[in-house]
């Protein structure tokens, strides 16, 4: 699964030459801001939306867990416990490094 990228502080975007104060710069940078708004509004909705189904995935799961739970069988009470298994031996391996 692939993973998101860091996502850190918001950066406006710059622009390399400074404009001249004109009416056409102050359209032109409100222009780009309302571009910004409006896909930072499109990204708010998409991560609500995603929250829901989070959600609902993580709901589902939790009715899963709990319908498995009940219908685990209970262990017999005048049987034997059973241990658990012990990981086998450890051997004594004599380690050399061999150079070529």
């Amino acid at each position: 699964m692939r993973r998101p990228p860091n996502r850190g502080k918001i950066i406006p975007k710059i622009s390399t030459m400074p404009r001249c104060k004109t009416e056409a710069s102050a359209h032109l940078e409100m222009y780009k801001l309302l571009v910004e708004k409006q896909r930072l509004q499109q990204e708010l909705e998409t991560i609500a939306q995603r929250q829901i189904q989070i959600d609902q995935r993580l709901t589902g799961i939790q009715q899963e867990i709990s319908r498995l739970e009940i219908s685990l069988p209970e262990p017999p009470k005048n049987s034997p416990q059973t241990s658990p298994q012990t990981p086998p031996a450890t051997h004594n391996f004599k380690t050399f490094l061999l150079e070529y």
